[in-house]
């Protein structure tokens, strides 16, 4: 699923005129930072390595929390602090599956209807997309004048 959401957010960033996103990959998570918007993806275990027994939260958030690594920590002097990062949209799920065809992700219980993988990562970008487009409407202008 990660690799889905990493292309899916290079198209987004295309579409937006955004600068390519920041990925992050680690076994258990994927982070994808694109301009002022960002996506983390979370297998959360609960204790043993059987897939049923975790979690997968999903969590859009408005920010910055994967910094491109442009900081010098051996420059002295003041340096921009970011804002602190708010999630705008979240949703924990659990997976069930008889086999590997069957594999879905419930949202929050077993009783709700299930996502494949790929139905999963198109609702995360879009939430993604939604939260991007709601933030660059709100951005001011730059008409380019210089007062």
């Amino acid at each position: 699923m990660s690799e889905g959401l990493v292309a899916a957010t290079k198209v987004l960033a295309v579409q937006t005129s955004i600068e390519p996103p920041t990925v992050r990959l680690s076994p258990d998570r994927c982070i994808v930072q694109l301009g002022p918007v960002a996506l983390t993806v979370a297998w959360l275990r609960n204790g043993t390595d059987v897939p049923a027994a975790g979690q997968l939260l999903c969590i859009v958030w408005r920010g910055v929390i994967a910094p491109r690594g442009e900081h010098a920590p051996e420059r002295r002097g003041w340096r921009q602090v970011p804002a602190t990062p708010q999630s705008v949209w979240e949703e924990t799920c659990l997976p069930s599956a008889t086999s590997e065809a069957t594999w879905h992700w419930h949202p929050e219980s077993l009783e709700r209807e299930g996502y494949a993988s790929l139905e999963l990562a198109g609702r995360c970008i879009d939430q993604l997309r939604t939260a991007l487009e709601a933030l660059l409407q709100d951005a001011p202008i730059d008409s380019g004048s210089t007062t």
